[in-house]
């Protein structure tokens, strides 16, 4: 094949045909006009068209040309716009940066562009922009939405809602009667006790399809049995979207409509109950906190999270494992816990002795009065029968007291010094504390830190 090729990238979607006029047919042949006006022979054009948003680089097209362009670059890579290219200005660098490494010039038709700090700055520039119009596209087309909905009270768009079908004349849901009757079969088999996993095996046996076509899952069964759009109350604008990342909007700011009603009200409060009351009983552990949770770290380095596998099956997961291959094996929450658990049971062994100590110091000290109490009477009796001196009374008197002032002073020394870091305070004030199935409890147990696993 001739080095002397160039390749035409158009790209166009839906939004920017309606906004801006763009249109495939119209970008290739601007596009093969400029080829020729290269010096670049008809059959050595090679046109890749696509019909997708330019806020992803995943497309298909756009992949088919950055492999074959790695194995046989072309000489000119033609496009009408740089907008072509990307929408978002890191993509479109990214991209100009490739094919510029590889040798391949790019020539734009609605743009003047030239490799010099001036003309890379303008080509930033336009990118900025066209990103910046891409989201204003996105707010005027939510906002335009959002004001149909409160003008007609009419959705904008499909919500995909099982159990209906969306009338695209009227802008209107309407009840899809095959899948009604497995919406109300599930909320009535839900409130007569049934849970969702077992559905979802009478379902699966009867071949009744999810809402995507494959097999159903217990989750899927759960939001359903969740969703109170099927009273009648639809609420729409629920989510938006910043940074990439969904955020729900509370309900004052969403946008409630008027559906078909597929169950009554009393019947979906009655499925709510018994789901809160299952999920309050359960006997499964999968929420329960893990004791090291958020303080565990990995010999790698790295924090290591709780995975639930299901069924009570909890484990301790290095967070590098899947990023930078770690090694650490899964490790069972259970026996994790249990050993550190038995560790700090072996290292607060002796403030608990202390703290015994210390409650007893009062019946101790009431035991030596008594004692004192007795020798002292004997004593007495002793000095009236003339048998000790007063000077011998007298000494026994300060040999007491001082003896009482050591006793005082030996045992609250060593436990203060510990109870000045608060470790023995604690466990005097909540002596409770080492109960294996209080969760909560334990977690008091663990220092303030990470706790570093190796294996």
């Amino acid at each position: 094949m001739s080095r002397m090729e160039a390749w035409v990238y158009a790209r166009v979607s839906t939004e920017e045909q309606a906004a801006r006029g763009y249109s495939l047919s119209g970008q290739v042949e601007a596009a093969e006009a400029k080829a020729k006006a290269l010096g670049i022979a008809p059959e050595n054009i090679h046109t890749f068209e696509e019909q997708a948003t330019g806020a992803s680089l995943e497309r298909p097209v756009l992949e088919s040309l950055r492999s074959k362009a790695r194995e046989r670059p072309p000489v000119y890579l033609i496009m009408y716009d740089p907008d072509r290219l990307a929408r978002n200005l890191t993509h479109q660098l990214l991209l100009t940066d490739e094919w510029r490494g590889l040798g391949i010039e790019l020539v734009f038709i609605n743009f003047d562009w030239s490799e010099t700090p001036e003309g890379m700055l303008y080509y930033q520039l336009r990118g900025m922009f066209a990103q910046y119009e891409r989201e204003k596209i996105k707010e005027r087309t939510a906002r335009g939405r959002l004001e149909k909905m409160k003008k007609y009270r009419k959705l904008s768009m499909d919500p995909r809602l099982y159990g209906y079908t969306f009338n695209t004349d009227q802008d209107v849901l309407e009840v899809n009667e095959h899948e009604a009757k497995v919406i109300q079969w599930l909320f009535h088999e839900a409130a007569a006790g049934r849970t969702p996993g077992e559905l979802k095996e009478v379902l699966d046996e009867e071949g009744i399809s999810a809402p995507r076509g494959d097999n159903w899952h217990r989750t899927t069964i759960a939001r359903i049995l969740r969703n109170e759009s099927y009273t009648g109350r639809y609420f729409a604008y629920k989510c938006d979207y910043q940074q990439g990342r969904r955020r729900f909007r509370p309900k004052e700011e969403q946008f409630q409509l008027s559906i078909p009603p597929l169950i009554s009200e009393a019947l979906y409060a009655a499925v709510q109950k018994e789901l809160d009351n299952r999920r309050r009983f359960s006997k499964r552990s999968d929420n329960e906190p893990a004791l090291l949770s958020g303080r565990l770290i990995c010999s790698c380095g790295a924090a290591m999270r709780v995975e639930n596998k299901g069924g009570g099956r909890r484990y301790y997961v290095c967070c590098n494992r899947k990023i930078q291959s770690c090694s650490q094996p899964y490790q069972p929450v259970q026996r994790i816990d249990e050993l550190v658990f038995e560790q700090l049971r072996m290292y607060m062994e002796p403030y608990f002795k202390e703290a015994a100590k210390l409650k007893e110091i009062p019946r101790v000290k009431e035991l030596k009065k008594g004692v004192q109490r007795t020798e002292r009477s004997r004593l007495v009796r002793l000095l009236a029968a003339g048998h000790i001196t007063a000077a011998d009374f007298k000494v026994w008197e300060e040999a007491q007291a001082e003896r009482a002032r050591a006793e005082e002073l030996e045992l609250p020394q060593s436990f203060h010094r510990e109870a000045q870091v608060g470790l023995v305070k604690l466990l005097v004030q909540q002596a409770v504390f080492i109960d294996r199935n209080d969760i909560e409890l334990r977690l008091k147990f663990v220092p303030e830190g990470a706790v570093r696993y190796d294996r």
